[in-house]
């Protein structure tokens, strides 16, 4: 699905399932409640501008660094109605590369493989805000539950232990996190630098 005019509201209440390098959705304000599966180097949904809400299911390829909701306008309000993340292998559920692009995750859940992220953002002026599980699945790790370079705020809880050098919760470029969930990682690779 496509759309290139931005006062235009784009909705998916069905299933989309679209293959390697592709995305599912394309375009400016963007709501779904419907069920996304998409393959290798793919974006779910991807917006330019306007505010983004997501329900029902993501589902991302095994390599490729797949993206469940990639964002990259001005002020955007990005919200997760209860939706269940299936990430693949170095796949992210959130990219936020804009500016002022506010994210909530309420509820749900989501799964990581290995080398993922559930949560990443560089824009040092967003929040997040975060109460969705995030679950660890394979032996590797590697995983971030949130990356981020503003401010975070998380409420859920973060089961990464399975995998060896998974982090719950990284601030980068003076960004703020404060955490009230419970984190539980499993162990460390200190010799290869995952902690």
């Amino acid at each position: 699905m496509q759309l290139q005019q931005e006062l235009i509201l784009l909705i998916n209440v069905g299933n989309i399932t679209v293959g390697d390098n592709a995305v599912g959705m394309y375009g400016y304000e963007e709501n779904s409640n419907g069920n996304i599966t998409v393959g290798n180097g793919s974006i779910a949904m991807y917006s330019k501008g306007g505010n983004v809400n997501v329900a029902g299911s993501i589902t991302t390829g095994n390599s490729g660094e797949s993206v469940g909701v990639y964002t990259v306008g001005n002020g955007q309000t990005i919200t997760n109605n209860g939706a269940t993340f299936n990430l693949g292998d170095t796949a992210f559920g959130f990219v936020n590369v804009g500016s002022g692009n506010n994210i909530t995750s309420n509820g749900g859940s989501a799964t990581l493989s290995n080398n993922g992220v559930f949560i990443y953002s560089s824009d040092k002026a967003n929040t997040i805000n975060n109460s969705t599980n995030i679950t660890s699945t394979g032996s590797t790790g590697k995983n971030y539950g949130i990356y981020a370079s503003g401010t975070v705020n998380n409420s859920g809880n973060m089961n990464l232990s399975n995998g060896v050098g998974n982090l719950g919760i990284y601030i980068t470029n003076g960004g703020t996190g404060r955490n009230s969930g419970n984190i539980t990682v499993g162990a460390s690779d200190d010799p290869n630098g995952f902690l």
